[in-house]
């Protein structure tokens, strides 16, 4: 790390706080304690990048995190049991998953005409 400890927190509160704004939890948190906040823009949040195609993450996954969308587009697809199962099957297999995701996603939409 170039920078001196407190030019970096304060980029970093500064990079990130826009985020945390859009978000009423973290107003309300901002407003009962706000070192709380300049901790978790400081020393919590990680940046991640994904591309499109990318599983951030998938059902019966354990949550060990909170995402948030910065930029780009999220989008949460909830699959049948009989769609999760055909994907797993195709996982285990070693297809890829980017194919199946797409017909799934189009079965989908298909049935409830989206």
């Amino acid at each position: 790390q170039m920078l001196p400890e407190t030019l970096r927190r304060a980029l970093l509160e500064q990079a990130r706080a826009p985020t945390l704004r859009k978000h009423l939890v973290f107003v309300a948190l901002s407003r009962i304690n706000s070192r709380f906040i300049k901790y978790v823009l400081c020393d919590v949040i990680t940046s991640v990048t994904y591309l499109p195609g990318d599983f951030i993450f998938h059902d019966g996954m354990l949550c060990t995190g909170l995402y948030l969308t910065v930029a780009g587009e999220t989008v949460y697809l909830h699959y049948s049991r009989t769609v999760r199962r055909v994907l797993q099957k195709e996982s285990s297999l070693g297809m890829t998953q980017s194919g199946s995701e797409e017909a799934a996603a189009d079965a989908i939409k298909a049935r409830h005409k989206l």
